[in-house]
C-alpha cells in the first residue's frame, strides 16, 4: 500500500518484488551429552546407571519430567523444537574397576547444530563382604585326628538371594589333646548363583571366623599292673 497524505496512491505504480532470503545457520553452541561415572554394589542382578549430564552452550538442561517418556527413556529439551532422547544404558552385574557407562542418543535433527559430543563415563561395581564361620567340634582323646569340614552351623552371612556357598576348603586337625584353630585355605571358597555353572566367587570379599577343634584328655581310667608271680630258685636273676 502506497499512500500520500490521506490518499492512497498505489494504483499508480508498477510493483516489481525482488524477494530477500532469510537464512538460519546451525547453533555453534556445543551440545553435550554425558553419562555420568557411577559406583554400584554387587547385588546378583543386572544393574545399569541412568545418571546422565546435557549441556547446550555449557547450561546443563534438566531432564524433562513431562514429556511423555518410558522408564527407558531420557528425554532432554535443548530448545522448542528439539528434543533428545537417551535410552539403552550399560548394564553390569559383576565386580568391576571401570567398564563404559554406554548409551543410545537419538537427536531428530542433528543439522540443527554444528557442535556435537558425546561422553561416556564410567560404571564400577564394588564387591559385598561374605563371612564365612568354620565350624567349632570337641572330642574326647581316642588317638585319632579330629577334623571338621563344616561351615553351615553358622550361616554364612552377606550373601544376595540366589547365591550360595557350595565348597570352602577347611584342613583344621588335631590330634593331641588341647584346642587348634579349624583352618581355611583363604582363597579356595566357591560362592554359586542357582545355575551349577555360574560361579560368582570374585563378587565377594571373603572374611574368615575359624572355628575351633578341642580334644579333651580321655577321662576312661588307664591302669597298668604287675601280676603277682611265682618262680623257682634257679641261681640266677629273674624277673
Amino acid at each position: 500500500v502506497i499512500t500520500q497524505g490521506t490518499d492512497t496512491v498505489t494504483g499508480n505504480y508498477v510493483i516489481t518484488y525482488v524477494p530477500g532470503t532469510l537464512t538460519v545457520t546451525p547453533s555453534d553452541k556445543p551440545l553435550v551429552v554425558k553419562s555420568n561415572d557411577c559406583e554400584l554394589t554387587y547385588n546378583g542382578t543386572e544393574q545399569s546407571c541412568e545418571d546422565y549430564t546435557v549441556t547446550y552452550g555449557g547450561d546443563t538442561i534438566p531432564e524433562c519430567t513431562t514429556c511423555g517418556s518410558t522408564p527407558e527413556e531420557h528425554k532432554y529439551v535443548v530448545t522448542p523444537g528439539d528434543t533428545i532422547t537417551i535410552t539403552d544404558p550399560a548394564t553390569r552385574r559383576d565386580v568391576t574397576d571401570s567398564v563404559p557407562n554406554t548409551f543410545t542418543v537419538d537427536i531428530p535433527e542433528p543439522d540443527h547444530f554444528s557442535d556435537i559430543d558425546t561422553i561416556i563415563g564410567k560404571i564400577k561395581v564394588t564387591p559385598l563382604t561374605l563371612t564365612i564361620t568354620t565350624d567349632d567340634n570337641s572330642k574326647v582323646y581316642d588317638g585319632t585326628p579330629l577334623t571338621d569340614h563344616g561351615w553351615l552351623d553358622t550361616p554364612p552371612t552377606g550373601l544376595v538371594a540366589g547365591d550360595t556357598v557350595v565348597f570352602v576348603d577347611i584342613y583344621g586337625t588335631i590330634t593331641e589333646p588341647g584346642d587348634s584353630v579349624n583352618r581355611t585355605h583363604g582363597n579356595a571358597v566357591v560362592v554359586r548363583t542357582g545355575d551349577p555353572t555360574d560361579t560368582v566367587t570374585s563378587n565377594y570379599i571373603i572374611n574368615y571366623v575359624e572355628g575351633t577343634l578341642t580334644v579333651t584328655p580321655s577321662s576312661k581310667p588307664l591302669v597298668v599292673k604287675s601280676n603277682d608271680c611265682e618262680l623257682a630258685y634257679n641261681g640266677t636273676e629273674q624277673s
